[in-house]
């Protein structure tokens, strides 16, 4: 599997934030097929950091009502990787091909407008 194929894009939320400051940890949406070696060797090929772990777990979708429709949110892989002591990966370093992916929609991220204008520039 391609590195850019096995991560689909970051996931930033609050509680992730903290664990990035203090454990080191980052999280992304990566592809359901994906193991975790992949994940590991996605990881240190795109950023170029050493991994120390990789836990992995599929997000269920919720179930989404819209008037009288009922329909459901994807499902997802989410991969929380956590860094050897000293490296870390910049904001700004994600490649191009990581932040701009088709099921950005359901994903917690910021401002997917930002992010690209902060990678471009």
């Amino acid at each position: 599997m391609n590195a850019a194929d096995v991560i689909k894009g970051p996931l930033i939320t609050e509680k992730l934030d903290r664990a990035r400051e203090k454990f080191r940890q980052y999280a992304f949406v990566v592809d359901r097929e994906a193991t975790k070696h992949d994940v590991q060797r996605a990881v240190e090929a795109l950023f170029r950091v050493n991994v120390e772990a990789v836990r992995t777990h599929i997000i269920r979708g919720k179930s989404k009502r819209v008037g009288r429709s009922i329909g459901q949110r994807p499902n997802y892989k989410k991969a929380i990787v956590t860094l050897k002591e000293g490296d870390k990966i910049d904001d700004h370093a994600v490649p191009i091909s990581v932040v701009a992916f088709r099921g950005m929609e359901f994903c917690k991220v910021r401002n997917r407008r930002k992010l690209r204008i902060g990678i471009a520039g």
